[in-house]
């Protein structure tokens, strides 16, 4: 996992699993100007989404303190930054791996 860090999150009425995603505090940190951020899946090559706003998916979001998404939502994740009609030019700012399983 690189740029990201997971949390256990509380509340809401979510069937999704309580553990997710978001963005580590240098990540956010850093300057983004003009685009978006989204949920990329470089298999597929395509934006896989989605990212939450409390309980609710959204397809991208414009804040990087608002990049918050499932942990059973991913496989090999990027988030990234732009536009997402043009995902494979938009900035890598973020990475996910699955959890190994035991």
């Amino acid at each position: 996992m690189t740029g990201m860090e997971t949390f256990l999150s509380k509340g809401g009425k979510s069937r999704c699993s309580p553990w997710r995603f978001k963005l580590t505090t240098a990540v956010k940190s850093q300057h983004y100007q003009g685009g978006k951020f989204f949920v990329y899946d470089p298999r597929d090559k395509k934006v896989s989404g989605p990212i939450f706003r409390g309980d609710v998916p959204v397809r991208t979001v414009e804040r990087p303190e608002e990049v918050i998404f499932s942990a059973d939502e991913v496989g090999y994740t990027e988030i990234r930054y732009g536009n997402p009609e043009e995902p494979q030019l938009a900035r890598l700012v973020a990475s996910s791996s699955p959890r190994p399983v035991n």
